[in-house]
């Protein structure tokens, strides 16, 4: 479908002549489109205004009380970089404010993951980073490691230190954290939910920058020809000199996926098998077909970073592998009745917002039943 056609069903809803089957998918890929400018431009400014009308009696007709809408000032440019935007305003007119009528809002509504990690130094002990100050951590072969304002670690070397040291700090995010290290060379990465990166205290003295990673990770590598920066995970290596970039490893999944926004890499399966990426790239070795690793261009880089940019971003994504993300956001257990995780969806979703809208969100898109309780949501196909 392009934006004429979506326009068109639009224009219908506006006019009061879509069908049901036309306002789900107006609802379902709402973000996709509305949210881009070129879209809005499209629409008369009396379609503008019946659009701004209908969305602000959806939201009166779920909460029972009428709410002022205010106008937007921001022009909009191109939709992936609207994250909160888009979503909240998806989760607006997309879900009709569901979680207000079908889960209702609680205080024990299960909040979102946030900045969450635990750092194991290299004599063994282990610090909680929500649970210290600002400030220095520890220091380690003349190495001082320090949590900033806003939850980064960093690790400082001075210019006299320069000894080879065998010491390696490990850090983990659990299910529902996030965080960013600043590594000994001064390069940055991101650790998304559920994932562990194993890294030296110092690269000095080392012929190559190596760190192992289980999970997810976004990262910005300082170029250093002298010194390649490797990166190991359980079925491949990632050689780079100087790049940025995002693999994806979660244990159980079936591809390891790796993602080149800027620079080269060169990635290597477990079984030797080895491809180099361009920008634009991203690499798939299959752990269910011999590590085979496939090359594919992926044009909409927004997508792979969408989790460090605080969002979730699908596209015709199975609903088992979508739940699989927000699970690991939200910390929790998914099951699933009957085939409902092979239905497939697409949206973009802020990482930011209660459980319950998410779900609103979901149930509206997908025609699913989700019911909570406590940690586990049950999820079946809805009954006609």
């Amino acid at each position: 479908m392009n934006k004429e056609q979506y326009i068109e069903i639009l224009s219908k809803y506006l006019n009061g002549k879509a069908t049901a089957e036309e306002e789900n998918f107006l609802f379902a890929y709402y973000n996709f489109f509305l949210a881009d400018a070129d879209v809005m431009e499209m629409l008369s400014e009396e379609e503008k205004l019946k659009l701004k009308l209908s969305i602000k009696a959806n939201i009166d007709s779920n909460i029972g009380h009428t709410l002022s809408v205010e106008p937007v000032q921001r022009k909009l440019n191109t939709w992936p970089r609207l994250a909160g935007v888009a979503a909240a305003v998806l989760l607006v007119i997309g879900a009709g404010l569901f979680y207000y009528s079908r889960f209702g809002h609680t205080e024990a509504d299960i909040q979102p993951g946030g900045n969450k990690a635990y750092l194991t130094l290299g004599n063994g002990q282990k610090i909680s980073l929500n649970d210290v100050g600002n400030g220095k951590l520890a220091k380690e072969a003349g190495v001082e490691i320090s949590k900033t304002a806003d939850g980064q670690v960093v690790y400082s070397i001075s210019n006299d230190t320069k000894r080879h040291t065998d010491l390696m700090n490990t850090i983990e995010t659990p299910n529902g954290g996030q965080c960013q290290v600043r590594l000994p060379d001064g390069s940055s990465v991101w650790l998304n939910a559920g994932s562990k990166l194993i890294y030296p205290v110092s690269f000095a003295g080392n012929a190559r920058r190596e760190v192992r990673l289980r999970g997810e990770a976004y990262f910005e590598i300082l170029k250093d020809k002298t010194h390649p920066f490797i990166v190991k995970s359980a079925e491949q290596e990632i050689k780079v000199l100087g790049t940025h970039f995002n693999v994806n490893s979660y244990p159980g999944e079936r591809l390891t996926q790796t993602t080149l926004l800027e620079g080269a890499v060169q990635v290597t399966a477990r079984n030797s098998k080895v491809v180099v990426l361009k920008p634009g790239q991203q690499a798939s070795v299959d752990r269910e077909n011999d590590l085979e690793i496939k090359v594919t261009e992926f044009k909409d880089l927004e997508m792979a970073i969408a989790w460090k940019n605080g969002n979730f971003y699908f596209v015709d994504e199975s609903l088992e592998g979508v739940m699989k993300k927000i699970a690991r956001w939200y910390d929790l257990e998914v099951v699933f009745q009957d085939n409902a995780g092979e239905i497939k969806m697409g949206g973009l979703i802020s990482r930011k917002v209660v459980l319950s809208q998410v779900l609103g969100l979901l149930a509206t898109t997908t025609s699913c039943d989700f019911k909570v309780e406590g940690r586990q949501i049950l999820i079946k196909k809805r009954t006609k």
